[in-house]
């Protein structure tokens, strides 16, 4: 055996361990096993780890020579990336100053009409029978939409319009 190698004994019924070195001339000594199956593991770098199974009885002394076989090159490639963080959600949203709303016309002085300023919105009829105009915003329906006046909400739950005309002034 040569020098350097690394005999692990661990013992199949109770899992315990032991490990010895082979010194310079290759001889190695583990003392006092205790009888029973053993899983003997034997390792050095560049070779082949080999495993045996060995059975130790009471009061035997053993010799147990093993043949390394040289192992293959082997080649480790690591990859380092870092991970970017990806948005699952978005939120579009336009906000009409005040100065909008005192500059720009409305039909009726209702401001929630100038909610169609807003990139990709259109009025919508789609808001239930008799229950008026809604504001569809990017195709969808008007009932998606969230109606907020200074923090409270003032939508209409199935229909997509505020519940509550205000005057614009």
């Amino acid at each position: 055996m040569l020098p350097g190698v690394t005999i692990t004994l661990r013992q199949v019924d109770t899992n315990t361990v032991q490990t010895a070195v082979s010194g310079p001339a290759g001889r190695y000594l583990v003392p006092n096993l205790r009888a029973g199956a053993y899983e003997v593991t034997t390792e050095l770098s560049g070779f082949a780890p080999l495993k045996q199974q060995l059975d130790v009885r009471v009061g035997q002394d053993l010799t147990l020579n093993v043949t390394l076989k040289v192992g293959g090159v082997t080649e480790q490639v690591q990859v380092v990336a870092r991970s970017v963080t990806v948005e699952t959600q978005s939120t579009l949203a336009t906000v009409i100053t005040n100065k909008q709303i005192d500059d720009l016309p409305t039909v009726g002085r209702d401001f929630s009409a100038l909610a169609t300023i807003s990139p990709g919105a259109t009025t919508s009829t789609a808001t239930g029978t008799g229950q008026g105009t809604g504001v569809s915003i990017s195709g969808q329906r008007p009932f998606t939409n969230g109606i907020v006046v200074d923090g409270a909400n003032n939508q209409m739950q199935f229909y997509g319009r505020q519940s509550n005309d205000f005057p614009q002034d």
